[in-house]
C-alpha cells in the first residue's frame, strides 16, 4: 500500500491531498483558538 501511495502520480497526489487537509486544519485550529482568546480578554475588559 505505501509503495503505491509514493510510487505512482495518483499516490503522490493522494498524499498531497492529505497532508493540505491536515495542514489546513492546523491553521484553522491555531485561527480560531486565537480569537477565541481575542475574544475572551475582550469580554474581560471593563
Amino acid at each position: 500500500m505505501l509503495k503505491e501511495l509514493f510510487s505512482g502520480p495518483i499516490g503522490l497526489l493522494s498524499l498531497a491531498t492529505i497532508v493540505g487537509v491536515i495542514v489546513i486544519g492546523g491553521y484553522l485550529y491555531k485561527y480560531v483558538t486565537a480569537k477565541m482568546a481575542e475574544d475572551e480578554a475582550a469580554a474581560n475588559k471593563p
